[in-house]
């Protein structure tokens, strides 16, 4: 074996940790391996036994750092001119390729966030959508009477799927309608969200126009325990008994019908777009709920479309967007100790009472 290879058995051995971090295989020899071998990712990562992509990976980052062991006319000889002249040109390239790997590892909405706080297999949770508790045309006591039925103690969750505030950009808001000042309404809803917080937070359209309230919400909402997530999120509650609970929510789902408000979620479920027992929309002001049953292996998804609280909305008036008015809030009596076939899983209904009656029922009588 010739000075300076790696033995079969040492990359047997080090194939079994492939982070390149283990004793032995530290920066400095993935650097050296890396220009013994002329700048080439897979001859280095053969030779040390760990995945090509873990070398390219510590590679760019220590150049980024500032490694002056990395030669930039040898990390990008098949990119740009070997050229010490582009030395800033390719430190952005790799602050670029960096960022990228960020926003991959992030991931899209599709991405899971696992809940673990909820213990109890049986319980509530209400799903809410649409205050907009800035607008004048907002039923404010409605909202207030609403979250406070929210009581971990009691096993009584809540989850909001996008819009708590107009937040109507101020030189757009002549295109829309007249908005109490969002500054006022936050007070309010800050002191709500304190003591009845949400187990998750979607994110809506009007959420992201930022007028100095989003940001700030964004990071309150962090700061009381709850899951924020931009547009939408793949939420699996995991109570430790039966199998976990899988919501899917999307501030807007593509696709519309005149016959059903919940046309996009069936949609979503009929084309495999969503696996979860519930696909929950909003945006749309209009509510309905609808179950789908997969004929394949018969998989109950309950469709909720939720409703606005938005009693008095001259933008959807003028247009004739006129529909029935339905409860906003969708409360949900959940047993994860139930099969994903049955019905009795995650029932959904608009009066909290008999959400919270069955759940009960179904507690005592699997107790």
């Amino acid at each position: 074996m010739s000075p300076g290879q790696v033995s079969k058995a040492t990359r047997r051995k080090n194939m079994a940790n492939p982070t390149g971090k283990k004793k032995g295989l530290d920066l400095s020899d993935i650097i050296e391996s890396w220009l013994r071998n002329g700048g080439s990712f897979h001859a280095a990562s053969k030779e040390l036994g760990c995945t090509q992509d873990n070398v390219s990976r510590r590679i760019r980052k220590a150049y980024a750092a500032g490694d002056e062991r990395i030669d930039p006319e040898v990390l990008f000889k098949d990119r740009v001119p070997t050229n010490r002249a582009y030395d800033e040109l390719i430190r952005a390239r790799v602050a670029m390729d960096m960022h990228r790997e960020a926003k991959v590892a992030k991931g899209d909405w599709r991405k899971t966030s696992l809940i673990t706080k909820i213990k109890s297999p049986v319980g509530v949770i209400g799903l809410f959508g649409d205050v907009h508790a800035d607008n004048p045309g907002c039923d404010f006591d409605l909202f207030e009477q609403e979250l406070s039925r929210i009581d971990p103690s009691q096993n009584v969750f809540g989850i909001f799927n996008g819009d708590l505030f107009d937040n109507w950009v101020r030189v757009l808001a002549h295109a829309g309608q007249s908005s109490t000042d969002p500054y006022f309404a936050w007070i309010v809803v800050e002191e709500l969200l304190r003591k009845h917080p949400f187990l998750v937070f979607i994110l809506g359209n009007h959420d992201l126009w930022n007028t100095g309230v989003a940001n700030y919400l964004v990071e309150f909402l962090r700061s009381i325990g709850t899951v924020v997530r931009r547009s939408g999120g793949s939420i699996v509650i995991q109570t430790g008994q039966g199998t976990p609970l899988t919501i899917d929510l999307r501030h807007i789902w593509q696709g519309n019908s005149i016959y059903s408000e919940a046309h996009s979620l069936k949609r979503a479920a009929t084309f495999g777009f969503s696996d979860a027992d519930a696909i929950v929309g909003a945006h749309i002001h209009k509510g309905e709920v609808r179950e789908h049953v997969r004929p394949h292996d018969g998989r109950v998804q309950r469709l909720i479309q939720l409703d606005a609280f938005k009693e008095l909305d001259d933008y959807a008036n003028d247009r004739g967007f006129m529909s029935a008015k339905r409860h906003p809030v969708v409360w949900c009596a959940y047993d994860t100790r139930e099969p994903v076939t049955s019905h009795k899983r995650f029932q959904p209904f608009y009066d909290f009472d008999t959400a919270r009656a069955v759940a009960e029922h179904r507690r005592s009588k699997n107790a």
